[in-house]
């Protein structure tokens, strides 16, 4: 259980427990050579307490045989979950869920969330999952995630996009509603290094993939070597802050610079 202060930004954990998750998995190599890598696989969980989930997909590495090793592992998966399931219980924004599932139920944690019975009668849901990641030669990486759900035919839900803690917009249940992630990092410069993360939730089209507003958090960061060991930081992110007022989580930008410095030892 979680209760908070109506002055202060923070929970206060009034008791704890722990969440009991079963599963069982196949997967299979059949093919393997110097182009692609095909595994296909199939997954069942059960969470003690709530639902079930199914997970069908392909794990797909290309190769690019031209002297350099270039690879790209992309997995695509087919999922069909119960209202109460959830495939990535510790995900990018947990850190929030784990005190407060956002504006789908404000001040309820996940744990409570996914076992109450607020979620036992819903609608299940069906839906796909996509990752690729990609690093050239250790100068650049990028990598990305998107998954996409809509309520099961025939239900009267509008197709929330998953116990996952997705916004509760209104949107057709053909529509469903997605959540992205994407990573950049440019780690090989000699003076300056990149990084910068982007995730969204609640997606409705491709129209909506892109933007900043209270379903979106972003961070980006660039140093410059100065001298050795001495680093020129400067940030810009949108994060999540909890409005005590309002009693949600409110998306709040920012930007920095500093001095960092570095030893390796």
């Amino acid at each position: 259980a979680v209760s908070s202060e109506a002055e202060s930004t923070t929970f206060t954990v009034d008791s704890d427990a722990a969440l009991k998750v079963y599963g069982m998995d196949f997967d299979a190599e059949v093919l393997n050579n110097d182009l692609i890598t095909l595994v296909p696989y199939v997954d069942f969980n059960k969470i003690d307490g709530a639902g079930t989930g199914l997970h069908l997909g392909v794990q797909t590495v290309f190769k690019f045989p031209v002297g350099l090793n270039l690879q790209i592992p992309v997995t695509f998966e087919y999922r069909n979950f119960s209202s109460n399931y959830v495939a990535q219980y510790f995900n990018t924004i947990y850190e929030l869920e784990r005190f407060s599932m956002l504006s789908v139920a404000p001040g309820t944690p996940k744990a409570a969330y996914i076992t109450g019975d607020a979620l036992k009668d819903g609608p299940g849901l069906n839906g796909f999952y996509g990752d690729f990641a990609f690093d050239f030669l250790g100068i650049a990486q990028v990598g990305g995630i998107y998954e996409h759900y809509k309520a099961v035919a025939g239900s009267d839900s509008t197709g929330d996009a998953s116990a996952d803690g997705a916004e509760d917009t209104s949107t057709s249940e053909a529509e469903g509603l997605g959540t992205l992630s994407i990573y950049l990092s440019v780690p090989a410069l000699e003076v300056v290094d990149f990084k910068a993360y982007y995730n969204r939730t609640g997606i409705t089209g491709a129209d909506d993939m892109f933007k900043f507003d209270e379903r979106s958090m972003a961070v980006a960061q660039a140093r410059y070597k100065l001298y050795p060991m001495v680093y020129v930081v400067g940030q810009a992110q949108r994060l999540w802050e909890y409005d005590a007022a309002q009693g949600q989580y409110a998306g709040v930008d920012s930007y920095g610079m500093g001095v960092e410095f570095v030893f390796d030892f």
